[in-house]
């Protein structure tokens, strides 16, 4: 990570990779830091149109998942790859406490795992 810089996130296909930083001025950003944890992912490497929905999607706090029953436990991921959070086996979950922005879910089922992109307000 650079100072006063923001590292995209590029989706291409079933592929996801950081891209070149942006800069920007100071005071210019909203600051998630404190709210991620030192485990990183080391790659997104299954990005597939699902089988089920995830509501509200944006969301202002809980989430729901719909048409998918075999779930063992949701990852929630900071767009720098950082797992901010795990949850097991839920039909809904709160991120209230979470800041807004964008993040993506790592959903682990029984028949393997998907990624879904989610927006906090």
């Amino acid at each position: 990570m650079f100072p006063n810089t923001i590292t995209p996130v590029i989706i291409n296909g079933t592929q996801a990779h950081l891209g070149t930083p942006i800069s920007f001025t100071n005071d210019s950003f909203y600051d998630m830091a404190n709210c991620q944890s030192l485990d990183k992912i080391s790659a997104i490497s299954e990005l597939t149109k699902t089988d089920f929905t995830i509501f509200p999607n944006p969301t202002t706090g809980l989430i729901q998942f719909f048409g998918y029953n075999d779930i063992l436990s949701v990852e929630i991921i900071s767009p720098n790859g950082i797992m901010i959070n795990k949850f097991q086996v839920k039909e809904t979950i709160d991120l209230t406490d979470l800041p807004s922005g964008t993040y993506f879910l790592k959903i682990i089922s029984k028949g393997g795992k998907r990624i879904k992109k989610l927006i906090k307000q």
